[in-house]
């Protein structure tokens, strides 16, 4: 986390618009809600076996994909 922490503080014109850092740190404490004590934030991935094609990634990272 801390280096995702590192990289958000970059952005200090946009922190200065909204908290990302916590909303980050919110998000991924949310996260680690089922992951037992002792762990404080996760980081959610996807796997992708072989090549994804753009519609596909469009897909996934759009509002559509919570509807499938």
């Amino acid at each position: 986390y801390k280096y995702k922490e590192k990289a958000v503080k970059c952005y200090k014109s946009q922190l200065k618009i909204t908290d990302y850092l916590g909303l980050v740190r919110a998000l991924n404490t949310y996260r680690s809600i089922t992951l037992g004590k002792g762990v404080k934030y996760a980081e959610a991935f996807w796997e992708v076996a072989g090549e994804a094609t753009k519609e596909e990634i469009k897909l996934w990272l759009g509002y559509e994909a919570a509807l499938l």
